[in-house]
């Protein structure tokens, strides 16, 4: 698979550290909402889930506007993906995903004013 997607990625020059932080924690939703802005979102997803496929040592990080645990979920049938939220669904891919969606609006509005997605 070709990366010529990563020239054009929202991640390029921020710390990388942001996306191998604790699943949970501030640096992982900052890496989140980076994520979700991002024009090349859905190819470093299909880049994350075909590496991952391969790799002995499994899912880690976050990629994609996922975290290993989403990711996880998507490859195993049992989550939505950020993509394919679906309102009021309580699974956890779903869940994380709509906090972030809803940091990201924050951390727009708080820079630029409101948000024309909201």
């Amino acid at each position: 698979m070709t990366q010529d997607w990563l020239a054009r990625a929202a991640c390029r020059g921020h710390d990388t550290e942001l996306w191998f932080a604790s699943p949970y924690s501030t640096a992982t939703r900052a890496a989140l909402a980076i994520c979700l802005g991002c024009p090349v979102v859905r190819e470093c997803l299909a880049d994350a889930m075909a590496i991952e496929a391969r790799a002995p040592g499994g899912r880690w990080g976050t990629a994609g506007a996922r975290t290993a645990e989403m990711r996880q979920a998507l490859a195993d049938g049992t989550g939505h993906g950020a993509q394919n939220s679906l309102p009021g669904c309580r699974c956890a891919p779903c869940r994380d995903y709509r906090i972030t969606r809803d940091l990201y609006h924050r951390l727009l509005t708080e820079a630029a004013g409101p948000c024309p997605g909201s």
